[in-house]
């Protein structure tokens, strides 16, 4: 109890600082990656144990190591889809008993990123999906493990197995940290609910048991993939290199620069009247020119006409 306790609390204490991580600044962006992941799964092995001791063997102690990966895309703050999936197992030895539980699932992820900076995403979701479950009851001979007898027959193990299909919803939080462009690190912590199971023996004399997986879990990956820079702040930074011709904007960007552009364009319209303006002033001077030269020209034809 004590260790599981202390589990929790370190994987609580890394989400959390995590979690801080990803909401120290707000933006609105793009991402997405997948990869590998390994953690543990502390499902509750009360039911399974009862069994696999009434049937002879030793109990399982301990929690589950699983392996899996997954990938998925979103928006920051948005949905996010992806799918994921991930096995587990557990084994138990004694003398020539030997016991094994194992499980796979996977299915569609579906969540919200709540908040995050530019290398940092903190997601709430679940996985919805289905798997399998097996127990593995098997005993061997002490004729096949000493090995005393090579000449004579070797008797085979005696195995039993029991099986369990189910559905599942998985609730999660999940945090991840952008160590590099195209690589990061993260963090999930949930909780695996089986809604549907359906049990059953394919070899063995007993009632199959409950193997339906129901705990909580924890998991570490290795992402690959990449988190878009903030799309305000491009936009920004780009408006002011167009009107300044490089160099970042400094802080409200986008603004200055819509400053800036109205300003360039109340000069361009400024400029233009001005042009206008002059270009009738120079027209009307020579529309008066002319018309004062042919009234002199009349004149002197009209004197010339008397005389």
């Amino acid at each position: 109890m004590r260790r599981a306790w202390i589990r929790w609390l370190s994987t609580g204490v890394l989400i959390g600082a995590l979690a801080g991580a990803a909401l120290a600044a707000e933006s609105t962006r793009g991402f997405g990656g997948g990869g590998p992941g390994f953690g543990l799964f502390m499902p509750d092995l009360a039911e399974i144990n009862a069994f696999v001791e009434a049937a002879g063997f030793p109990a399982f102690d301990g929690e589950l190591f699983l392996v899996g990966g997954g990938g998925r895309g979103g928006a920051v703050p948005g949905p996010v889809f992806g799918g994921a999936g991930w096995g587990a197992w557990i084994e138990s030895e004694r003398g020539g008993l030997h016991a094994e539980y194992g499980l796979g699932l996977g299915g569609f992820d579906m969540g919200f990123a709540v908040g995050g900076s530019d290398r940092s995403v903190l997601t709430f979701g679940a996985l919805m999906g289905g798997g399998g479950a097996e127990v593995i009851l098997t005993e061997f001979p002490q004729a096949a493990i000493a090995r005393t007898n090579p000449r004579g027959i070797v008797p085979e193990p005696a195995r039993q197995t029991y099986d369990c299909g189910f559905v599942l919803v998985a609730l999660y939080l999940d945090a991840q940290i952008q160590l590099l462009d195209w690589m990061g690190l993260g963090v999930r912590a949930g909780y695996v609910l089986s809604l549907l199971e359906l049990n059953g023996g394919d070899e063995g004399p007993l009632d199959a048991p409950a193997l339906a997986p129901r705990g909580p879990y924890v998991r570490f990956s290795v992402v690959f993939g990449g988190m878009d820079r903030d799309r305000r702040r491009s936009r920004g930074a780009g408006s002011g290199d167009a009107l300044r011709g490089g160099g970042s904007p400094p802080h409200g960007g986008y603004a200055n620069s819509l400053r800036n552009r109205c300003a360039i364009s109340s000069e361009r319209v400024g400029a233009s009247s001005a042009a206008r303006i002059s270009s009738t002033s120079a027209f009307s001077r020579s529309r008066r020119r002319s018309v004062g030269r042919s009234g002199s020209s009349d004149r002197r034809s009209m004197n010339r006409g008397g005389r």
